[in-house]
């Protein structure tokens, strides 16, 4: 399994239109081949930056999703509400720990 993250900084006054805009994009790739589950996170010491994590099955299934028109669509109305490109780190999963 892979860990995908994919750090964002969401300009003033927009907030709340991108954070509808990528939870859209997290309830599409829910529904994509390999897709495992998923956060979608706002960090305590800066609103504006939204975190999205997300566990795939394979790079694959992950490159798959990367690639796939929806999620350019959705991407194309989220780039204008950035301050900055976002950026994406893969990891794969060592070990997950559930309570």
């Amino acid at each position: 399994m892979i860990q995908v993250e994919v750090d964002r900084r969401i300009a003033e006054g927009v907030l709340p239109q991108a954070i509808e805009l990528i939870q859209a994009l997290r309830n599409e790739a829910a529904k994509h081949q390999g897709f495992i589950d998923g956060y979608l996170l706002q960090r305590m010491d800066d609103c504006h930056r939204i975190e999205s994590t997300a566990t795939w099955q394979s790079l694959r299934d992950w490159e798959a999703w990367e690639h796939c028109e929806i999620r350019h669509n959705i991407n194309v109305k989220i780039a204008p509400m950035l301050e900055e490109p976002e950026v994406t780190r893969l990891s794969i999963l060592l070990q997950q720990v559930v309570k």
